[in-house]
């Protein structure tokens, strides 16, 4: 009975992976279609916005993220086309097609789609997406700290990931960065600093996995900025 049960588990199982493929072979063109819609939808409706602040003399910062964002969040489709641009500076990251809910001085919120093609052989978000999530939020925050800073550099040395349940659903990572200022202005030389993000549900109740990217962080001497 025990194998009879086993085997009806694996065929069941299996069938669903078979499913996710086929769902995946279909939909997922006609999603990067629909992408693609929006986001030329959203330059059409940010060209005007845009020419009317240079016509103003107000133009838009287009060397830091933050005053992108805030450009882009009020407009409609705006958050789409602002994701769909920090994707291309980060084509790998782009592939997890995530979306920036919030951008704040020191807290990002980046959310996910549960599709298909994201899903491991048992019906949830794969690790490896999770983890990509988890290192755009966390590095885009620490993103909003640098760029309001001159001669700091930074860059991820190192990831780690901890799941407690498994990710079914939209998922939503906050990355909340408050000391990180602080830390650098103190900066000499180089210095490696943790910076966390929490994966939660649906609901932003349920915490699903933690995610904390180490960064190394560097400031820059104004004789090794002369010599680049």
């Amino acid at each position: 009975r025990h194998h009879t049960r086993w085997s009806s588990f694996r065929f069941l199982n299996t069938g669903k992976k078979m499913r996710d493929a086929f769902v995946s072979f279909i939909l997922h063109p006609l999603f990067l279609l629909k992408q693609a819609v929006i986001v030329l939808l959203a330059l059409i409706i940010a060209i005007v916005p845009f020419l009317v602040r240079s016509v103003q003399g107000k133009p838009l910062n287009l060397k830091k993220f933050r005053p992108i964002f805030q450009f882009l969040e009020p407009l409609p489709l705006g958050k789409h086309l602002f994701s769909f641009m920090v994707g291309l500076f980060a084509p790998y990251t782009g592939t997890i097609e995530a979306h920036v809910e919030r951008f704040e001085a020191h807290e990002v919120e980046i959310s996910m789609e549960d599709q298909p093609w994201k899903r491991n052989p048992y019906q949830s978000i794969h690790f490896i997406a999770l983890a990509n999530l988890g290192e755009f939020t966390t590095v885009l925050s620490a993103l909003s700290v640098m760029q309001g800073m001159k001669g700091v550099r930074g860059i991820p040395i190192s990831l780690n990931i901890s799941c407690t349940k498994k990710a079914r659903g939209t998922v939503y990572c906050v990355s909340n960065v408050g000391d990180l200022e602080e830390k650098l202005l103190k900066l000499e030389g180089k210095q490696e600093i943790d910076i966390e993000g929490k994966i939660m549900d649906a609901s932003r109740k349920v915490q699903i996995a933690t995610v904390t990217v180490t960064m190394s962080f560097q400031k820059m001497s104004s004789e090794s900025k002369k010599t680049k």
